[in-house]
């Protein structure tokens, strides 16, 4: 999925570059919305897909105001734009009781896509795998980390 995200070096940065952040990450929260703030959207197939873990990978490099801090975990909020084709089976999951355990997860790039003839737009499709064959799949262009924190209150 880092390659799919335009601000992917913050990952890098922190956890070092081998690093895969989402091995046995938890998936704390799903958000799902459609259209614009517009009430009528010019663009009504715009959909974000929003997405929240608990990674518990060793921070190597923490911002400075984390280093009074001591944490065990690290909560990093993504949000995916442009998709297309989404499959979610998470139907009988009670995230609040027993959260979801990332098993496996990949990105593939697809195609780009001509927008101009100065701009072209990739299309990844990622997956992810959770505990009790729990799923989310999807394509998607523009995926943003929109921000990371050692406490859960400070997300969103």
């Amino acid at each position: 999925m880092f390659d799919s995200l335009d601000n992917n070096f913050v990952l890098d940065r922190m956890f070092g570059y081998d690093i895969d952040v989402f091995n046995n990450a938890i998936l704390s929260e799903i958000n799902f919305s459609f259209g614009s703030n517009i009430p009528v959207s010019p663009h009504p197939q715009f959909m974000r897909l929003s997405l929240e873990f608990q990674t518990f990978c060793k921070v190597l490099n923490p911002p400075k105001r984390w280093e009074q801090d001591i944490y065990n975990s690290v909560y990093i909020y993504i949000t995916v734009d442009l998709l297309d084709n989404i499959q979610i089976n998470l139907r009988e999951a009670d995230m609040e009781k027993n959260p979801l355990k990332v098993i496996s997860h990949k990105t593939e790039f697809l195609y780009q896509t001509n927008i101009t003839p100065d701009y072209s737009m990739p299309y990844y499709c990622t997956e992810f795998i959770f505990e009790k064959n729990y799923k989310i799949k999807f394509i998607h262009s523009i995926g943003h980390i929109q921000h990371i924190s050692n406490h859960k209150e400070y997300i969103q």
